[in-house]
């Protein structure tokens, strides 16, 4: 997959990331939290390495 070098500290992150909005704010009805935290790791397992989680 590609990546993106964040900063000059040799931070790289997947190209694609994880939007988090609508976890727990922002689209209405949001998800369980049980199902939430459940996502996040198995992102994090698939090898997901930047998720979005800005409150704006």
């Amino acid at each position: 997959m590609k990546t993106r070098k964040l900063g000059t500290g040799g931070l790289e992150v997947l190209a694609l990331g994880m939007g988090c909005m609508g976890l727990r704010f922002g689209l209405g009805l949001t998800a369980d939290q049980a199902k939430g935290i459940r996502m996040i790791r198995v992102a994090m397992e698939r090898g997901i390495t930047f998720s979005d989680t800005a409150q704006a």
